[in-house]
């Protein structure tokens, strides 16, 4: 078999057509199959432990392994002598070590991907045999598309795979599209999830978990050798299962002599099935080109077909009228052959008439000529009135039957030609009647001789009608038939080219056969193994050498101290200005006492009510956090971790994901229920319709029920989303007993249903949750956002008002979890929001930080994390890295108290809550100062004698109305220019930042990881995909980008009023020392809601053309014209948008800030007014003495401050 094999090497060389791919591919197997290796390669998404796992293996640290991207190049790993040999990305060897490998750059080289492409290490592992070969292979989900190129080139050629998974993403999209590929590929697969122990039995059973992981992998038709769990954190985990995985791989490696040539024949067998699968793709486009000509050359692709028939049917046009008659007399024979229009009984009517005419008639015994002659006529009348219907019964109705079904879509005289059958018909008369009767006796045989005749005569007459009427139909279809002539003719003068174009498509056909013919041959040769994968599955039963650890393997390790960096963490616990809270609630206390008193007076009415009102929102001042991040980010987790318990729903899929609060219970909410908020038809209709347009599909709400999912498979992750939520709110519309619109309250232990099934979820807008602890009462209100990752386009809004009502963002990344390029920009967005608050609410935390293996790797991801923040703009983050696991654990009294998480949440109740209570506090209090000074100005004023007090009153009244008019006089011009300023420099910073978001999204949507068609057809269709893709990333990116935009501008607008606000009150206190106004009444509301955006882009399809193959799209440049091209398309469309949005929101600007303008100087001047009346009250002694009570309050309150 081997001598055969190498024949079968030998004849695919020379027989088959390969494409560079596919010779670069069956090299690799041959010098594999030459070097007889068995080779397993370890993958999986990055930082999934595959370096970890691997290390352990061999009992050493040789590979990178850490929470971040390190991997970038192979790593093969085989028996012999200590040895090592680096290779460049062309393959050449750079240099090469042995005996004395410089273990220290070894780490360095695995993350170099640049210079590096591959590392070969040879140790004198035992369990290795002479054939084993481990691979280590760049993260599947690394964002450097080379990471991606090298890890796809590798698995060709590898015997088996063992995948790697990190315990909480199984059921990435990423995970499962890439075991996909390799299960069609039939490549033996030996699935891991690692990191086991974060695994928590009260949320969900190992069982059920384990289940729910194979009922994944089944759905998604993934077949594998077997499932295992592993712990490299916990050795003595329940459900670490790496002594098997040791075992299963060791003995696989040892023993693989006896499987590497069956495997050999097996990965040849699914190379030579590629080839075939290829080639029937690329004669199907071949002959589908030679189809598509015939159809540009002005013809129907069934004109093939009519090429035999084309004079066959001149030939009938010809004979048409012939043809015809001659088929009318076919059908029409029998009928007037066996016409019997002369049964017994109307021959007996026929006699009896014949008799009554005879000269020896006589009717009656008194007979008379009358009597005679009515006898006669009556029974005339008989035989006519039975023949007649005869006539119609026998003929008439018969012929009227054929002549209706007659094709009258193209008669010229359809509407003579409806009339003449309609008036189709043989009248008998007496006259005619006595006409056909000759003299005779009047015996069977007159009589027959008789009603022959006349039935001859009538059958006749009725026949030359219907013969008539045949003419006329003939002479309808004159024009008709003369039309078909003239088509035919020129069919017939353009079938030379029908045939030269039929002889293409079989030339294609055979040349294609022979190919198929030839590989269906060399596929014959190989023989089937049923098997292998039984024997494979089996191989850990299978003996292997327990190798201790080599000395010479064990890298030293490295001990230095490692803390975080200064400048990324600033002032991370370093507390706002000293702020004690209980003192100050004694202040306000006190401060509430004399006020509340003295509420009814008219004296000083509105400051002193305004004051209330700000204690009184004070008192019940409730801050509201919103949590931001990635789909599986640990939200839910974290915001329990703060609750300290179970609380927060946990979203099944980022498609149905809704917007969950949790709140104090009130006097309509009792604790421990939530209210459930369906959405309304309207909502659920613009959602499915929004979704519907991202696919390119007409489908609405009304349409849904019947609608059928696409059954392609190149869809990118965002439309096969798109594609489950559509199909998941369908099955939910016939399914559910929910109205939409509807509310409802229920107990908590309720919640999973509308939460965890998603078949309910996708039709719930959001939950509110009543929740009595610490947290609540504090007045603290946690929202879990959507975010930014949901398909739905309406998400993007919510996301940026949360933004603006939040008194503190939370965003969370997991621990294993790498900023996507969706992160970069939002978190960049995010940046630029911020920098407009008044104060820094952005808190960016990294959960599960129990995960690090020690304090260096927690340090090293931190300090990573930290530089990512920087690079996107956010300075001097305030970073934390805890695990809100330890910290529900710890408030449920099952873990220490002081935990990271503990240590968050008092610096971020210090610097957050603390903070805006102060704020809110100090805001109080010098409101108070002025308030004080007021009343004291009023008391002194009521002590005056009345001429003193007469002029005082006079003095303040005649500078309120000057500085009335001047308030009328002022304009908001300069605001005005201000903000229309920023807008423009907004809008013209987007459109340059358009170029540089495309220059950077094409190489994530196009390259060679998504380009991995075997044909050009399918090729193409992956290329159209990706550009859709494209497009609707950039669609995400204005959407949120314009939301940032406008919620920026709202912060602007009212920056700028507050300070000329600010300036107007300084310039009014001039003249007025005592002016009282309370400016925080300011809020503004952009009022314009843009549609989302929707970048038509119909010309993608034109970029089918671009790609013929691999080799051509990405070595010869043609991926470079297509990218310029599309980000020159999509940019002048982007710009199109910008401007549109522009011109809206300008045009808002100039009604809104009109109207601000009015309103914020009515204000003005409504409390200038007030203030000119202050003293209209000062001769009631009630108010009097009640003012003077209030003083003496006020300034005998001892709190927190002294007024």
């Amino acid at each position: 078999m081997m001598e055969t094999l190498e024949t079968i090497y030998d004849v695919i060389d020379t027989q088959l057509e390969l494409t560079v791919d596919e010779a670069d591919r069956l090299h690799k197997l041959r010098k594999k199959y030459t070097a007889k290796t068995f080779e397993i390669a370890f993958c999986g998404h990055f930082s999934a432990g595959k370096s970890t796992l691997l290390n352990r293996l061999t009992e050493s640290d040789v590979l990178p392994a850490s929470p971040i991207p390190t991997s970038a190049n192979v790593v093969k790993i085989s028996y012999g002598p200590p040895k090592m040999t680096l290779k460049d990305t062309s393959n050449a060897i750079i240099q090469s070590y042995t005996d004395t490998i410089p273990w220290d750059e070894v780490k360095k080289w695995g993350k170099d991907g640049q210079a590096i492409s591959s590392i070969s290490l040879q140790f004198p592992l035992e369990f290795l045999g002479q054939s084993g070969v481990i691979v280590d292979t760049p993260g599947v989900d690394s964002t450097d598309d080379t990471h991606q190129s090298l890890t796809l080139n590798q698995l060709m050629t590898t015997d088996a795979v063992v995948y790697v998974m990190d315990y909480n993403h199984v059921k990435s999209e990423t995970n499962l599209q890439f075991l996909k590929q390799l299960s069609n590929e039939g490549k033996p697969l030996l699935l891991v999830v690692n990191q086991v122990d974060k695994h928590d039995n009260t949320e969900v059973s190992l069982e059920k978990y384990r289940k729910t992981a194979e009922a994944t992998f089944k759905n998604w038709h993934i077949h594998y050798l077997h499932l295992f769990f592993a712990s490299m954190v916990d050795a003595d985990h329940p459900a670490n299962e790496f002594k098997l995985i040791e075992k299963y791989v060791k003995a696989l490696l040892y023993n693989s002599t006896s499987f590497t040539h069956r495997s050999d024949i097996r990965l040849l067998k699914e190379f030579l099935k590629a080839v075939k699968e290829r080639q029937h793709d690329e004669k199907s486009a071949a002959m589908k080109e030679i189809e598509d000509a015939i159809v540009e050359a002005g013809f129907e692709p069934d004109i093939i077909k009519e090429n035999g028939t084309v004079e066959k049917h001149l030939q009938d046009i010809h004979q048409y009228e012939q043809n015809v008659f001659e088929e009318f007399q076919s059908d029409t024979k029998r009928l007037f052959n066996n016409v019997n229009l002369f049964p017994y009984t109307t021959t007996e009517l026929m006699r009896n008439w014949l008799e009554s005419k005879g000269k020896g008639f006589k009717k009656g015994v008194i007979f008379t000529r009358k009597k005679t002659y009515e006898e006669q006529r009556k029974r005339i009348d008989k035989l006519i009135l039975e023949l007649q219907d005869n006539i119609k019964t026998q003929l008439i109705f018969h012929l009227k039957t054929h002549f209706n079904t007659y094709d009258t879509s193209q008669l010229t005289n359809k509407e003579t030609f409806k009339e003449k059958i309609h008036h189709m018909s043989f009248t008998v008369t007496k006259e005619w009647l006595e006409n056909q009767v000759k003299e005779g006796p009047v015996n069977n045989e007159y009589v027959y001789q008789l009603t022959k005749e006349v039935s001859h005569h009538i059958v006749k007459n009725v026949k030359q009608q219907a013969e008539a009427l045949v003419s006329l139909y003939v002479e309808g279809m004159a024009t008709e038939k003369k039309r078909e002539e003239e088509d035919l003719a020129s069919k017939r003068d353009d079938i030379v080219t029908v045939h030269h174009l039929l002889l293409q498509l079989t030339d294609i056909e055979n040349k294609w056969e022979v190919s198929l013919h030839s590989l269906d041959n060399i596929l014959g040769q190989l023989p089937g193994d049923p098997m292998f994968y039984h024997d494979l599955s089996h191989a850990y039963q299978l003996d292997y050498p327990n190798t201790s650890e080599l000395p010479f393997l064990t890298v030293k390790k490295e001990h230095h101290s490692f803390t975080l960096d200064d400048k990324v963490i600033s002032n991370q616990y370093t507390e706002t200005t000293s702020f004690h809270e209980h003192e100050a609630d004694e202040a306000i206390a006190s401060w509430k006492k004399p006020l509340t008193n003295n509420k009814k007076s008219q004296l000083l009415f509105n400051e002193r009510q305004q004051i209330l009102n700000r204690i009184e929102r004070y008192e019940n001042q409730t801050f509201i956090i919103s949590l931001f991040g990635a789909f599986s980010a640990g939200k839910s987790s974290f915001a329990n971790a703060l609750l300290g318990d179970n609380i927060m729903p946990v979203s099944p899929h980022p498609t149905t994901a809704t917007v969950n609060t949790v709140k104090a219970p009130n006097h309509q909410h009792l604790h421990h229920t939530a209210v459930i908020s369906f959405k309304t038809e309207v909502l659920l209709k613009e959602d499915v319709s929004s979704i519907a347009k991202s696919l390119g599909l007409h489908v609405t709400l009304a349409s849904l029920r019947k609608w059928r999912a696409p059954k392609t498979t190149d869809m990118s992750h965002w439309q096969k989303n798109g594609i489950n939520y559509l199909e998941t709110v369908q099955k939910a519309l016939s399914k559910s007993k929910w109205a939409l619109g509807s509310v409802h309250t229920v107990p908590l232990e309720q919640l999973e249903h509308f939460t965890v099934n998603e078949e309910v979820a996708c039709l719930v807008d959001r939950v509110d949750i009543y929740y009595d602890c610490k947290l609540t009462r504090q007045g603290i209100v946690i929202v879990d956002t959507p975010g930014i990752n949901s398909i739905h386009a309406r998400h993007t809004k919510v996301a940026f008002q949360h933004m603006k009502q939040s008194d503190a963002i939370f965003y969370l990344t997991y621990y294993h979890h790498a900023f996507s390029k969706t992160d970069r920009y939002f978190l960049q967005q995010m940046a630029g929001i911020n920098d407009s608050f008044n104060t820094n609410k952005l808190y960016f935390i990294i959960n599960a930080s129990d995960l690090a293996a020690n304090d260096k790797e927690l340090t090293t991801v931190t300090n990573h994390v930290a530089d990512a923040l920087k690079k996107e703009g956010i300075n001097a983050p305030r970073l934390f890295s805890l695990s809100s696991k330890e910290g529900l654990k710890a408030k449920r009294g099952e873990g220490s108290h002081s935990t990271s998480f503990s240590l968050f949440e008092d610096t971020f109740y210090k610097n957050t809550i603390l903070e805006l209570k102060a704020l809110s506090f100090r805001l109080i209090a010098d409101k108070l100062s002025d308030y004080k000074n007021k009343v004291s100005d009023t008391l002194t004023v009521i002590n005056h004698d009345k001429a003193a007090q007469q002029k005082l009153k006079e003095d303040l009244k005649a500078t309120a109305t000057i500085e009335i008019t001047r308030i009328k006089a002022t304009t908001f011009n300069t605001v005005m220019q201000e903000i229309f300023h920023e807008l423009d420099q907004f809008t013209l910073f987007l459109r340059q930042r358009i170029v540089y978001v495309l220059n950077d999204l094409f190489p994530e949507a196009v390259n060679v990881s998504i380009l991995t068609g075997p044909t050009k057809k399918v090729l193409q269709q992956q290329l159209i995909t990706a550009l859709q893709d494209l497009i609707l990333h950039v669609e995400n990116f204005l959407n949120q980008e314009l939301e940032a935009l406008l919620l920026k501008l709202e912060y602007i607008v009212k920056q700028r009023v507050d300070s000329w606000l600010e300036a107007e009150v300084e310039t009014i206190k001039a003249s007025l020392p005592h002016f009282y106004y309370d400016s925080n009444a300011l809020s503004v509301t952009m009022q314009h809601s843009h549609e989302q955006v929707k970048l038509t882009f119909p010309e993608v399809e034109n970029y089918r053309s671009y790609i013929k193959s691999k080799k051509d799209f990405f070595e010869n440049g043609d991926i470079k014209i297509v990218k310029e091209s599309v980000i020159s398309e999509v940019n002048e469309r982007a710009s199109v948008i910008i401007q549109q949005f522009e011109n809206l929101v300008s045009s808002e600007l100039k009604i809104q800030l009109p109207k601000i303008e009015k309103e914020t100087k009515a204000q003005l001047i409504n409390t200038i007014i007030e203030e000119g009346k202050r003293f209209d009250a000062i001769l009631d002694s009630n108010e009097q003495a009640r003012l003077n009570d209030e003083f003496v309050g006020l300034t005998e309150t001892k709190g927190y401050l002294t007024l």
